[in-house]
C-alpha cells in the first residue's frame, strides 16, 4: 500500500508542475483501501478524471481555479464504504461565459461528499450533480453567486442527509431527490432571484422530491429584491411520517408542498407582501371593429353556351370495283353530300346570385390575455389519514390553499394583513380545519365532506369574508368575526349539524340547513345587523 501511495504522489507531482499553463488534463485510477488524491488545477481548459474503486476511507480533494478563459469539468467517481470527496471550483474575472462541470458519483455506505462553485455574477450555466447510493450518506452543495447555473443531488438509500445553499446570483435551479427512509433534505436561498428551483410551481420535480417514510425536509428562501416573481419553493413526498417544513422571507414568493401517505406534517411560514405573483389566463370584454362577411341579391349578365341543328356540305371519301385489264380493282374517288349537325353556339343571359361583401361594424367582443395576480400562495396538498398542516403568513395580499382527501386530517392557517385569503377542502370524516385571520377584507372558504368535520375560524377586522359549506352528518361550524361590515354564509347539509356564529355591528349572515336535527345558534351584537 506504502508503494501505490507513493506512485500516486509522483503522478501527481507531474501534474502539478502544469499550474498557470492552459489546456490541463488528469487522469487518475486508484485501488485499495485508505488512499488519498489531491489535485489543483490553475489556468483556462481544466478537466480532471479520478475513479476509486475496491476500497474504503479513500479520500479525494479537488481544487480548479481559472480567470473564466474557459470552462472546468471534474468527474469523480468513489466505491467502498467511508469515503471523503471533495470539489472547489472558482472562477474570477470580468464575468465571461465559461460554465464549468462537477460530476461526482459515489457507491456505498457512510460515504461524504462536497461541491462548491464559487463565480462571478454575470457568469454562469454550471452543472453540479451528484449521485449517491447506500446508507448513511452526506452530500453538500454550494454555490455562490452566476447565473442560470444548475445543481442536484440524488440519493438513494436510507438515513442520508442531503443539504444545498445557494448565496446570490439568480435563476438558478436546484434539486434534491432522496429515495429510501428517515433521509434528510435541506435548501437555502439568500439573495436576489434565488429560488427559481420552481418558477413553475406545478412542476413537482422541482424543489425536493423524497419518496419513503420518515423523511424530513426544509426550505428556507431569503430573497433580497422585490418583485423577483421567480422565488418559490416546492416539496414533494411520497410516505408515511413525513415532514415538510417551509420559510420564505421577501416579495412575490410562492409556496407548494404535496404529500401522499399518512401521518405526514406540513409546516410552512411565508413573510412579505404580494406574495407569488403567478401568470394567470383571463377574460374581459372589449369594443374594437371587426370585419364582417355578409351577402345581398345582385343582377349579372353571364355567357352561356347552347347547341342548335344545322346542315353543312361535306366531302367523303368513296370507291367502286372497277375492271383494269382480266383483275378487279378498288378505285376510290370523291363525293360531296349534305349532313345534319349539332351546332354549338355562345349567347348571354341576366342571373339572379348572391354576392358576398366585406363590411366593418363595432362589436364587443371576449378578450383572453394574461396577468399577473397578486395573490398566490401556499399550497399544500395531502392525500392519505391522520396528516397536518399548518401555514402562517404575514402580510397584504397573500393567499393559502389545503387540499387534504381521507380521515383524521388537521389543518391550521394563520393569516396577519389585510386582503388575504383562505381556502380550505377537505374530504373524508373527522377532519379539522383552523383559521386564524387579522386585518380588514379578509377571505375564507371552507368545504368538507362526510361526517364528525369541525371548522373553526376567528376573524379579528373589518369587511371580512366567511363561506363555510359541509355536506355530511355531525358536523360543526364555530365562527367569531369581531368589528364591522363582516359577512358570513353558511351551507350545511345531513344531519345532526351544528353551527354556532358570533358577529359584531354591521354584519350579515346567511344560514341555509337542511336535513333533520341540525342546530344553529347565531349571535349578532350591536345595529345594522341581517340575517337571512
Amino acid at each position: 500500500m506504502k508503494k501505490l501511495t507513493a506512485v500516486l504522489f509522483v503522478y501527481i507531482l507531474t501534474v502539478s508542475m502544469a499550474w498557470g499553463q492552459n489546456n490541463s488534463t488528469t487522469k487518475i485510477n486508484q485501488t485499495g483501501n485508505s488512499g488519498s488524491i489531491y489535485v489543483t488545477q490553475t489556468g483556462n481548459n481544466q478537466t480532471s478524471t479520478v475513479s476509486q474503486g475496491g476500497g474504503n476511507s479513500n479520500k479525494v480533494t479537488l481544487f480548479q481555479k481559472t480567470n473564466n478563459g474557459g470552462p472546468q469539468n471534474s468527474m469523480i467517481i468513489q466505491k467502498g464504504s467511508k469515503n471523503i470527496a471533495t470539489v472547489r471550483q472558482s472562477q474570477t474575472g470580468g464575468g465571461s461565459y465559461s460554465p464549468n462541470s462537477a460530476w461526482l458519483k459515489q457507491l456505498g455506505k457512510g460515504n461524504w461528499l462536497s461541491q462548491k462553485e464559487k463565480t462571478p455574477f454575470n457568469d454562469g450555466g454550471d452543472q453540479v450533480k451528484a449521485n449517491q447510493h447506500g446508507n448513511r450518506n452526506k452530500g453538500t452543495q454550494y454555490i455562490k453567486k452566476g447565473s442560470i447555473n444548475n445543481f442536484t443531488l440524488n440519493q438513494v438509500g436510507n438515513q442520508n442527509i442531503a443539504s444545498q445553499l445557494q448565496k446570490g446570483g439568480n435563476q438558478a435551479k436546484a434539486y434534491i431527490r432522496q429515495r429510501g427512509n428517515n433521509n434528510t433534505a435541506k435548501q437555502v436561498y439568500q439573495g436576489d432571484n434565488i429560488g427559481y428551483p420552481a418558477t413553475n410551481p406545478t412542476n413537482l420535480n422541482n424543489g425536493i422530491t423524497q419518496i419513503g417514510n420518515s423523511n424530513m425536509a426544509r426550505q428556507n428562501v431569503i430573497s433580497t429584491i422585490t418583485n423577483d416573481k421567480s422565488d418559490h419553493a416546492v416539496i414533494s413526498s411520497n410516505g408515511n411520517n413525513n415532514t415538510a417544513n417551509q420559510n420564505l422571507t421577501g416579495s412575490e414568493l410562492a409556496v407548494r408542498t404535496k404529500q401522499h401517505g399518512a401521518n405526514n406534517r406540513v409546516f410552512q411560514t411565508v413573510t412579505g407582501s404580494q406574495l407569488g405573483q403567478k401568470k394567470q389566463r383571463a377574460t374581459r370584454i372589449v369594443w374594437k371593429n371587426v370585419r364582417v362577411k355578409k351577402w345581398k341579391w345582385a343582377w349579372k349578365t353571364v355567357r352561356v353556351k347552347k347547341w342548335r341543328w344545322a346542315w353543312k356540305t361535306v366531302r367523303k371519301r368513296k370507291w367502286k370495283w372497277e375492271k383494269v385489264g382480266k383483275l378487279w380493282v378498288k378505285k376510290y374517288y370523291y363525293a360531296t353530300q349534305r349532313i345534319k349537325y349539332r351546332q354549338a353556339y355562345w349567347t348571354t343571359k341576366r342571373v339572379r346570385y348572391k354576392r358576398i361583401y366585406y363590411d366593418t361594424q363595432r362589436e364587443r367582443v371576449r378578450q383572453h390575455y394574461y396577468k399577473y395576480s397578486t395573490t398566490l400562495t401556499s399550497d399544500i396538498t395531502q392525500k392519505g389519514d391522520f396528516n397536518a398542516a399548518r401555514a402562517n403568513q404575514q402580510g397584504n395580499k397573500n393567499a393559502v390553499s389545503v387540499s387534504q382527501i381521507n380521515d383524521y386530517n388537521v389543518a391550521g392557517i394563520r393569516q396577519t394583513g389585510n386582503a388575504n385569503t383562505a381556502d380550505f377542502k377537505q374530504k373524508g370524516n373527522g377532519n379539522t380545519a383552523r383559521t386564524n385571520q387579522a386585518g380588514n377584507k379578509n377571505s375564507f372558504n371552507a368545504s368538507q365532506i362526510d361526517n364528525n368535520n369541525t371548522i373553526a375560524l376567528t376573524q379579528t377586522g373589518d369587511s371580512n369574508m366567511a363561506g363555510f359549506k359541509q355536506n355530511g352528518s355531525s358536523n360543526i361550524i364555530h365562527a367569531w368575526q369581531t368589528l364591522g361590515g363582516n359577512t358570513a354564509t353558511v351551507q350545511q347539509t345531513g344531519f345532526s349539524n351544528t353551527l354556532i356564529l358570533h358577529q359584531d355591528p354591521g354584519a350579515i349572515s346567511t344560514v341555509h340547513q337542511s336535513g333533520n336535527g341540525n342546530i344553529a345558534h347565531v349571535t349578532q351584537m350591536g345595529g345594522s345587523n341581517s340575517q337571512m
